[in-house]
């Protein structure tokens, strides 16, 4: 087994990538549920859309994150941007597809129980997040 040294990325680097994506999901789901939005006009009707909307733009989310890290090389789009990708522990590899969907799970439910996933980066020695530790990946440098 030959040993794969990769430097780990900065936190600074990672949440580039972070708000680089969510702004890119933020557009397509924009564009998609246009119309919609454009009708919403009290607090009511926003808690309906947010209802009904709910498990498409999870999807969304998780077909991003699973498509683009197992196709791309490990990177998403703001990953590409900021120079960083999502390896795999045990080999340095990309991302398979099970292992980007397991991460792209892990990485909307993170999100969902108000970011504590990703907070968890700050307490591991190769500071992994939630999803990273659960997939065994890591994001490094390019």
């Amino acid at each position: 087994m030959q040993e794969v040294k990769l430097e780990i990325s900065s936190s600074k680097k990672r949440t580039g990538a972070f708000i680089i994506d969510d702004i890119i999901i933020g557009v397509f789901i924009f564009i998609i549920f246009y119309e919609q939005l454009m009708t919403l006009t009290t607090p009511e009707a926003v808690a309906q859309f947010s209802s009904d909307s709910f498990f498409t733009i999870i999807l969304l989310k998780v077909i991003y994150q699973t498509f683009l890290l197992w196709q791309n090389n490990g990177k998403t789009i703001g990953k590409h941007i900021m120079k960083i990708k999502v390896v795999e522990l045990e080999n340095g590899d990309s991302p398979s597809l099970q292992v980007s969907f397991l991460r792209a799970i892990f990485r909307v439910v993170s999100e969902f129980i108000f970011y504590v996933g990703f907070l968890v980066a700050f307490m591991t020695p190769m500071f992994q997040t939630f999803h990273g530790r659960v997939s065994k990946t890591v994001v490094v440098d390019e």
